[in-house]
């Protein structure tokens, strides 16, 4: 045979399927070297895609569905953030409470000596605090059923991914300080 490209029929599935494959023959006694494969399916020709392609698509595809998991992951995780910050809020303003509560008693026992000591009655100073105290204490908000159930699937999610992926023990001691 001459050397050249030709086609040869590698596979067929009749009548709707037929494997094409183009290949370069060299000289007399030598393999052939496959250049491209088409595929005739019902009629119409195509041509098949490089193995290069096919697997970049399909990284690409799970690449895609791994960050769209992420992003879900972290929608579900923002209740568990804000009700930290919360928490930490509320303890904050707590303590500011109690400072301010204890400063006031200290001062009204100040007053109190200071009355004592002068041997009459002080006039008493009848100024309230610019902010009520019970809006300083005041608890967190309560979760509606919605947050409590994106709250429950985040805890899922974390618990499936950390009962897969286990913490390393350097990690798992420091997480437990």
């Amino acid at each position: 045979m001459p050397a050249g490209p030709e086609y040869v029929l590698a596979d067929c599935q009749e009548p709707h399927l037929f494997v094409i494959r183009r290949q370069l023959r060299g000289a007399p006694g030598t393999q052939p070297t496959p250049q491209a494969v088409y595929y005739v399916l019902d009629g119409t020709a195509y041509q098949a895609p490089a193995v290069a392609s096919v697997l970049k698509a399909r990284l690409d595809r799970c690449l895609f569905s791994a960050r769209k998991a992420f992003e879900r992951m972290q929608g579900d995780l923002d209740p568990l953030l804000s009700a930290e910050r919360e928490l930490e809020k509320a303890t904050k303003v707590a303590s500011r409470a109690a400072k301010i509560e204890e400063e006031e008693e200290g001062e009204r026992k100040g007053r109190e000596e200071a009355a004592g000591a002068s041997g009459g009655d002080a006039p008493r100073s009848s100024a309230k605090p610019l902010i009520p105290l019970a809006l300083l204490a005041a608890p967190p908000r309560r979760l509606t059923e919605a947050e409590q159930n994106r709250l429950r699937r985040g805890e899922r999610v974390v618990a499936t991914v950390l009962s897969q992926f286990p913490m390393p023990k350097q990690q798992q001691q420091q997480a437990g300080r």
